[in-house]
């Protein structure tokens, strides 16, 4: 069994124009409970997207640079509703697109990836799961709708 060594967080943050910026929110607390609790450090990694190019590149590079001693949490800040999320550029990403890029993020980090989504309906991604397929993630957290 492999030695876990905390976790890292990825905040990403994909919101509109004049939004309240909740994953700058979250990583500033991060900050600040690190600075009240000194001997807790937590890794966390801050990323602002506008578009699915990126958000795919981002998670790609997760994926590539996981590895089994951290369990990886992603908090993913977006509008959303049944189908998926919104991102800055308008651009809509489904459930199951989302899948296809976190999947080998769970798969790397030995079925230990953690999803949280602050956005409306974030219960509806259970849904969309195929159990056909190797599972996304390990568990989920996101509002039940709106």
């Amino acid at each position: 069994m492999a030695y876990i060594d905390g976790f890292i967080v990825y905040i990403i943050e994909s919101l509109q124009e004049g939004d309240i910026k909740t994953g700058e929110n979250l990583k500033d607390e991060i900050r600040q409970f690190q600075v009240d609790y000194p001997g807790y450090f937590i890794d966390y990694q801050y990323i602002v997207i506008s578009n699915k190019e990126k958000l795919f590149s981002i998670l790609i590079d997760i994926s590539e640079s996981i590895n089994n001693s951290k369990v990886p949490i992603i908090q993913i800040e977006s509008h959303g509703d049944e189908k998926g999320f919104l991102l800055t550029s308008g651009e809509f990403v489904k459930w199951h697109e989302l899948f296809d890029y976190i999947r080998p993020i769970n798969v790397n980090s030995c079925n230990s990836l953690l999803l949280t989504l602050s956005m409306c309906n974030g219960e509806a991604i259970i849904k969309e799961i195929d159990p056909r397929k190797r599972a996304p993630f390990k568990a989920v957290k996101g509002p039940n709708g709106e």
